[in-house]
């Protein structure tokens, strides 16, 4: 399932989309929640891949770290359940995204003063960025959780038909 979703990131991502709307955290949340620490590179090569569409950019660096921790956050919350699961771990993928991309471009760039209230500058001026990151995230994995479910409840269901 991996693979498909991935596929269907890089399409919506490289659509027409708001601005930060876009399932990349997303799929690097899920595929950390799918508990295979060797698909770590999926998030990364979607990112990568359409980044290469769209044009790289200065902090690109910061932009896949914070998809590497956003799988890692998927990876340790990965047994969770309920709100936890469906709202807390894009709430905290999403704030990653938003701390760690925008740490990047106080740090890399000229937008800002080289001082704490540039940092504050640099955040303030990227929430309503943050607010489409985390609709989307929360959005998208929720859509990738119900999709596996539906994919694993369908697959048991054939499988139980065959041995009858």
């Amino acid at each position: 399932m991996i693979y498909l979703f991935a596929l269907l990131a890089i399409v919506l991502r490289l659509l027409p989309h708001a601005p930060n709307f876009a399932p990349m955290g997303a799929l690097a949340l899920w595929a950390g929640m799918s508990g295979d620490k060797r698909k770590t590179w999926v998030p990364i090569a979607a990112v990568f891949l359409t980044d290469t569409f769209l044009g790289m950019y200065p902090g690109f660096i910061w932009v896949y770290l914070s998809y590497l921790l956003i799988f890692f956050t998927g990876y340790l919350t990965k047994q969770a359940s309920g709100l936890t699961r469906h709202l807390g771990a894009p709430i905290a993928g999403a704030s990653i995204f938003y701390l760690v991309s925008n740490f990047g471009v106080w740090v890399g760039g000229s937008m800002y003063p080289a001082t704490p209230g540039g940092l504050t500058q640099c955040y303030v001026a990227a929430l309503p960025f943050f607010r489409n990151t985390l609709a989307s995230d929360a959005l998208y994995v929720n859509a990738f959780i119900l999709v596996n479910k539906i994919f694993v409840m369908l697959k048991n269901h054939r499988l139980e038909l065959k041995f009858r």
